[in-house]
């Protein structure tokens, strides 16, 4: 099961946060560089899967590397409205090659849309479970950025995305959500979180 609670972080709050998650992290923050495709199938409409890629840094591109995620509808029932953060289900599988893409097309999936996050990832143990923090700035990908309005750019600029998960068994899936809501008052008022 997936536990999760989305936030975004003003982009003066960026180097303090950054400053705490490293100090409350077991490392130091991993960089991130990430493409994004959200595809959604042509027979089945209410199929639809994120596709994540690493770029590279100065590195010439290699095969590329997919990972497929398929995110179930939040988890409804007794007691699971009041919890501080989403439960859900996620599959994840991954994809090599360099006709990737073309794959999913030949299966009948188009791209909704396409963005690129760049900024830290940070492993956080709390209250007996390990956190994944992401802080990142989150736009349009590059090939379509000329396309947005000054508006949307200006958006993407000024505010960061944080999103605190934990990937757990369902028998544990209450309580890191929990975890998730206690470790979530470090980033206040910093941070305005919200289930999504």
């Amino acid at each position: 099961m997936q536990c999760e609670l989305l936030g975004v972080a003003d982009a003066q709050h960026v180097q303090v946060l950054t400053d705490l998650l490293t100090g409350l992290s077991s490392h130091p923050g991993s960089q991130i560089h990430q493409q994004e495709l959200t595809i959604k199938s042509q027979a089945s409409p209410f199929t639809e899967l994120k596709l994540l890629q690493q770029i590279p840094e100065g590195k010439a591109a290699g095969p590329s590397r997919w990972e497929i995620c398929h995110d179930g509808i939040p988890v409804k029932g007794k007691g699971y409205a009041e919890l501080p953060a989403v439960v859900r289900t996620r599959t994840k599988a991954s994809l090599h090659g360099n006709h990737s893409l073309s794959f999913w097309i030949h299966l009948g999936f188009s791209v909704i849309y396409e963005l690129q996050r760049k900024g830290f990832s940070y492993s956080v143990y709390h209250d007996g479970f390990e956190l994944q923090v992401l802080l990142c700035s989150t736009g349009p990908a590059s090939s379509s950025l000329q396309h947005c309005e000054a508006q949307i750019q200006d958006v993407c600029k000024a505010y960061w995305l944080v999103k605190i998960t934990a990937a757990v068994p369902e028998a544990q899936a209450v309580q890191a959500a929990h975890a998730i809501g206690s470790f979530s008052k470090f980033l206040e008022p910093m941070v305005t979180l919200r289930k999504e």
